[in-house]
């Protein structure tokens, strides 16, 4: 059976790359497909792999412009050939066409945000104002090929009940949630290294992370905050900064691990998806105060969660504003501390291997159903 993965881009070292990575474990042979980007410089085994990009490709410092015409992108993909397509995607890279007689399954890490849930933020954020006309129609464009290309999926896959409910809602289709991986062999605690009066914020500072948030409470209230990210609104916070808040931009993975080491909790403020970072913050024993909303609910265990309840792992608010966090950030310096251990072991249950597991059995189920042969 000829198997072909594809992905919406190759251009960043990110969640989605690395749930990738993971499928890309299980399929040595596949090749990748993809709108922009290539999969030679990046890690995870990637670059073992052969990639082919869409005619696209040469726009990619562009990719934000091109987006009306990344449909065209796609149908310049040539999958013909292949039994078994499985996209990994959160644009619209699944509406590759495939031989007839395929399967095609796709993990989707969400519905594009941009075309679905916040297509005013977007364009706001991003679009000149008398260009937004033109953007918001490019949406819609964007929205109706999105529609028609999720029909053509045999099956979807996603990370979360959250993301499961939105493809319903977006797609009319149902999808089986199976949680991506936590780098467990990297992200581990220190017990020798002491905890610190700081909070942390992880994330690409975009306006749904929420970074502004955090910043505000924590200089309100006199808390320290090391902030974690690149994105297009890393010079306005910075600008913001001050007060103990400090902007450090990205990291790398060592420093990012030695953050998670130190902090006194992670701030994750932001509606996500999923959301790898709280995760990771956990494996390195930090518990995490979260908006209580999206993916976190389904990873972190808040410390009312109820005596039948894994051990608690952090403490959730229930809408992002001030007053909410700033009460969450009172309850956790307040209450009993949290357990390193706890923290550790709740992130365990998201490892590379469980993944791979689940979506090896989802993958063989989905193509013993369509009458295909699995590979042994």
């Amino acid at each position: 059976m000829r198997i072909a993965l594809v992905h919406h881009w190759l251009l960043t070292w990110r969640g989605g790359e690395r749930v990738l990575a993971e499928i890309a474990r299980l399929y040595p042979d596949a090749p990748i497909y993809t709108l922009f980007g290539s999969a030679e410089h990046l890690p995870g085994g990637l670059a073992d792999h052969t990639s082919h990009s869409s005619l696209l490709a040469r726009g990619a410092r562009f990719r934000e412009a091109l987006l009306p015409l990344y449909p065209v992108g796609v149908r310049t993909l040539d999958l013909r050939g292949f039994d078994l397509v499985i996209s990994s995607d959160a644009s619209v890279i699944k509406g590759v066409r495939v031989d007839p007689g395929a399967v095609h399954l796709c993990y989707c890490h969400a519905p594009p945000r941009y075309a679905w849930d916040f297509p005013k933020q977007y364009v706001d954020a991003q679009i000149p104002a008398l260009l937004r006309p033109l953007a918001h129609a490019g949406l819609r464009w964007i929205r109706w090929y999105d529609s028609r290309a999720a029909r053509r999926v045999n099956e979807f896959a996603t990370n979360s009940r959250a993301v499961e409910s939105r493809i319903q809602r977006h797609y009319g289709r149902a999808a089986t949630v199976i949680p991506p991986p936590a780098e467990l062999e990297f992200f581990t605690p220190a017990p020798e290294v002491p905890r610190e009066n700081f909070y942390l914020f992880v994330g690409q500072l975009v306006p749904y992370k929420r970074a502004d948030l955090a910043i505000e409470v924590c200089q309100q209230t006199g808390r320290k905050l090391v902030v974690v990210g690149e994105g297009p609104l890393l010079k306005e916070l910075r600008r913001r900064a001050g007060d103990g808040v400090e902007v450090v931009g990205a990291q790398s993975a060592e420093d990012l691990r030695d953050l998670y080491r130190r902090c006194r909790a992670l701030v994750f403020p932001g509606e996500e998806d999923f959301g790898i970072v709280p995760l990771e913050a956990m494996a390195c024993g930090a518990p995490v105060v979260a908006l209580g909303k999206g993916g976190a609910l389904e990873t972190v265990v808040g410390a009312s969660s109820g005596s039948s309840a894994p051990a608690p792992t952090g403490i959730f608010f229930p809408e992002p504003s001030v007053a909410s966090l700033a009460r969450a950030l009172d309850d956790l310096e307040r209450g009993e501390p949290f357990r390193e251990e706890d923290c550790v072991a709740r992130a365990a249950g998201f490892s590379p291997e469980f993944f791979r597991r689940s979506f090896q059995s989802w993958v063989q189920s989905c193509v013993s159903s369509a009458k295909l042969t699995p590979d042994p």
